[in-house]
């Protein structure tokens, strides 16, 4: 397993760097396989399923997408998408949304690390400064007394 951010934000994450000229799918299963993901098995399908519901390709249609039959209902998709895993494909907005709010997430959660680090820092350099208060008032105490 990847030590990476997730597989489906490591996809989404290859689709928004390469937003311009596109990824195939293909490509992007190969991108996670360089990452150590195992997209193997019955996996395999749901991620293709998932690819597709967050990248677009041309020749598709969006009602396509849900269009299942009861029985078997990868059916249709396995028909919608025959030939279509080396052609570039657009990360749709949805996906593209989904990254950009994990991305803030985690950067909401940085500088959520770094107030907690400032604020005990700040802690203890009030204690410090507290006990050396005390410190030189016992101390300019004893010195009154003793003159």
């Amino acid at each position: 397993m990847s030590t990476s951010k997730g597989i489906y934000i490591d996809a989404l994450g290859y689709g928004v760097i390469h937003l311009n000229e596109g990824v195939s799918f293909n490509k992007v299963i190969q991108h996670l396989r360089d990452l150590k993901y195992k997209i193997e098995g019955e996996y395999f399908g749901y991620f293709h399923r998932w690819f597709y519901l967050n990248y677009f390709h041309e020749t598709m249609t969006r009602g396509a997408y849900f269009a299942e039959d009861k029985h078997d209902p990868y059916k249709n998709w396995k028909e919608l998408f025959i030939g279509v895993d080396d052609s570039l494909c657009i990360i749709m907005s949805e996906g593209y949304m989904k990254y950009m709010e994990y991305v803030e997430l985690e950067q909401a959660r940085q500088s959520s690390k770094r107030a907690q680090i400032i604020a005990i820092i700040a802690i203890v350099i009030s204690i410090v400064f507290a006990i050396a208060s005390i410190g030189i008032d016992i101390f300019s105490t004893a010195i009154q007394l003793l003159f």
